[in-house]
């Protein structure tokens, strides 16, 4: 049985995701959080090697060569920056369950928005620690407001102040800025969590870019068998709608593989990564497929 210790549920920002391009990238010209050649003369020399034919002139280390007739080329090694961006859906879909149905519920479940926070912003503070920039993006009816957090201090900060507050919706605000304004361009690495129920429109990523959309529904979305056959179901967004548990049942499985079928094709489309995951996915599961995609 899984713990919940090892459940997405319990992600905090300290916790290790596997994230780096270190060994996966032999171009010169990549991007990411990797060590890249950089075949250009430089003072703060890395490494010597001996010349090959072909080699540029200018790249020779004449001071070795006066010193031992041995014609070397300098090269130096230096960490190419990787920008990341993390973009969380914060609709009315994702903050279900809300404190007042948690109740109601068969299981004590956090809601879809908690389990986006812990895991944007456990994301944004492996990039950082990698020594990467990395930006935060929350949208809500329909509007991208950017998080003023640039730091893995800063990050730790809210994450503290959202687990005192319920993960609440609210709490996060006063880190969001004022107004609505467009995401950075030239991202390396893009991550989009959300459900993809109330989500409209996603744009076709570059395909020289990392893209990876997590899609988060909840345990209990994704399978429905603690509903009663007997009891009639009321869709909040549409009081008028009741349905008996039977009929919810018997048609529901369907009609959610044909949704989730044609999401993964529309995102494959856009170039995008899927990758399915609820609040019982294991952190070490998410870590590997991450990795696993970059190979």
């Amino acid at each position: 049985m899984k713990s919940a210790k090892q459940q997405l549920r319990s992600l905090e920002p300290t916790d290790e995701l596997s994230i780096s391009f270190l060994d996966k990238h032999q171009s010169s010209l990549h991007v990411g959080s990797f060590l890249q050649s950089l075949r250009s003369p430089t003072r703060y020399v890395e490494t010597h090697r001996k010349y090959i034919a072909g080699d540029p002139l200018k790249f020779i280390d004449w001071k070795v060569y006066a010193r031992n007739d041995k014609i070397m080329i300098r090269e130096k090694r230096e960490e190419s920056r990787c920008v990341a961006r993390v973009v969380i859906d914060a609709g009315s879909t994702m903050r279900w369950p809300s404190e007042e149905e948690k109740p109601h519920l068969p299981a004590e479940i956090p809601s879809k928005l908690e389990i986006a926070f812990r895991l944007g912003l456990n994301i944004l503070n492996n990039h950082f620690k990698n020594g990467d920039e990395a930006h935060l993006y929350l949208i809500d009816r329909g509007m991208a407001r950017r998080a003023q957090i640039a730091s893995s201090e800063e990050t730790l900060r809210a994450f503290n102040v959202l687990s005192s507050n319920n993960f609440s919706f609210v709490s996060f605000e006063p880190y969001l800025s004022d107004s609505s304004g467009m995401m950075e361009k030239g991202a390396h690495v893009k991550y989009i969590i959300s459900d993809f129920i109330d989500l409209k429109t996603l744009n076709i990523a570059k395909k020289n870019s990392k893209n990876y959309a997590l899609h988060l529904l909840s345990s209990l979305e994704k399978k429905i068998d603690w509903l009663k056959p007997d009891k009639r179901y009321t869709e909040s967004h549409d009081l008028k709608n009741d349905l008996e548990g039977k009929v919810i049942l018997d048609q529901y499985q369907a009609k959610f593989y044909r949704w989730n079928h044609r999401l993964k094709e529309m995102l494959n489309s856009k170039n995008y990564t899927y990758i399915s995951l609820s609040e019982k996915s294991l952190k070490s599961d998410l870590a590997f497929r991450l990795v696993e995609e970059r190979l």
